[in-house]
């Protein structure tokens, strides 16, 4: 209802147990062609597409979510799906099973600690930075403060 891009959801199911402990079943819709971050940065797909349009397109979706208030608890690489679609590079956001959502956008301190979740995400698992690059990092937060290129 956000109009934030993530898989479209068919349906939900949450059970209580004992305590604040749940247990909670998504269905959502595949999006077909689509790859996580990491996979596409190794795959070669972010090669294929470019990786400033791969940026791009995930800063857009980042932001996004952001300037509707949400707050990403497990922003992740794998929790970001890219493909194209009529021809540009889109981004989608998925996994917002421990999102919070706030009113109106969402605060500086916790827009700067779900960028940093997402960095950590991308150091875990590309330590050595051959497929994110420290000077892709920097461009990825130059697109998020830019905001969307028309």
């Amino acid at each position: 209802r956000r109009g934030l891009r993530t898989g479209a959801v068919y349906a939900a199911c949450v059970s209580t147990s004992l305590g604040p402990f749940y247990r909670g079943w998504l269905v959502t819709r595949e999006l077909q062609d689509a790859e996580d971050l990491w996979s596409a940065l190794r795959s070669g797909f972010v090669a294929k597409i470019g990786i400033d349009a791969a940026l791009r397109a995930v800063a857009d979706s980042v932001r996004a979510m952001h300037a509707e208030g949400v707050y990403h608890a497990d922003l992740n690489l794998k929790n970001i799906l890219l493909r194209t679609e009529d021809g540009s590079v889109v981004s989608y956001v998925i996994d917002f099973d421990r999102a919070k959502l706030f009113l109106g956008r969402l605060p500086a301190a916790l827009r700067s600690k779900n960028l940093a979740r997402l960095l950590r995400s991308a150091r875990k698992l590309d330590p050595e930075q051959k497929y994110l690059s420290a000077a892709a990092w920097n461009q990825f937060l130059s697109f998020y403060d830019d905001g969307p290129k028309t």
